[in-house]
């Protein structure tokens, strides 16, 4: 479900990129999304971590 919404998410500012003029916007946009993807994937690793050791 959640990983759902994080797609839907990522889809979604993919299409908003389309619509930022420049490519300095683009590349910024992009940046934060790869951040974002970055911070997502280290906080499921913790969860697993999280449950496996509970």
């Amino acid at each position: 479900e959640i990983a759902s919404a994080i797609k839907k998410l990522l889809d979604a500012v993919n299409e908003v990129t389309a619509f930022i003029p420049g490519l300095a916007g683009k590349q910024a946009l992009d940046q934060r999304k790869r951040e974002f993807v970055k911070y997502s994937k280290r906080f499921s690793n913790t969860l697993k971590e999280y449950f496996k050791e509970g």
